[in-house]
């Protein structure tokens, strides 16, 4: 997260962080999507770690880029939405990843079958947000 703050600090172009985070979380997903039980764990070590930096690409110029854009009186209760925007949307997640699972290790799918389900439907959730991160601005206000 410090090289991100750096890179977001510098004014840089916050749709184009956002949209290359999550590229970044796609390709990391994409590979545990398609991962079988016999997949080097060098493989699955590097598409974790592309995702956690896909991540910290992805959130922090979305913080800098809300937090910037209000005066300085809403910046409270913006902190506060925010805070329970991320706790529900990481309940909502959560239930609907075990959901998924559930339902794909009951349809008669092996435990690899139903994982690679539950991955490619994570994958669909993070191409989808794509769309509003297309949105961002291309150059935050100072």
């Amino acid at each position: 997260m410090l090289l991100v703050g750096r890179v977001i600090d510098a004014r840089s172009n916050p749709r184009a962080l956002v949209l290359a985070g999550l590229a970044l979380v796609a390709a990391g997903l994409a590979v545990f999507a398609r991962a079988g039980s016999a997949e080097p764990g060098a493989l699955l070590l590097l598409a974790l770690f592309a995702q956690g930096v896909g991540l910290a690409l992805a959130a922090s110029p979305v913080m800098v880029t809300l937090y910037h854009s209000l005066p300085p009186a809403a910046v409270p209760a913006a902190t506060t939405a925010n805070a329970v925007a991320q706790q529900l949307g990481a309940a909502a997640g959560t239930t609907v990843a075990a959901l998924v699972l559930q339902h794909a290790s009951h349809g008669g799918a092996g435990t690899v079958a139903s994982f690679r389900t539950a991955f490619a439907v994570a994958l669909a959730f993070v191409l989808l947000t794509a769309v509003p991160a297309a949105f961002l601005p291309a150059r935050r206000k100072v």
